[in-house]
């Protein structure tokens, strides 16, 4: 029983950390974006 709390864990920090990166990702595209706008006009 308690391996598989433990693996249910896992599982939940992994996909945590994998949206985590996701959104950091977005929002480093975005600001990158935004500078190249600025820059152009």
């Amino acid at each position: 029983m308690l391996a598989w709390a433990f693996l249910q864990n896992l599982f939940a920090i992994s996909i945590c950390a994998g949206i985590g990166m996701l959104i950091g990702i977005v929002i480093g595209t975005l600001i990158d974006y935004e500078k190249n706008n600025h820059q152009e006009k």
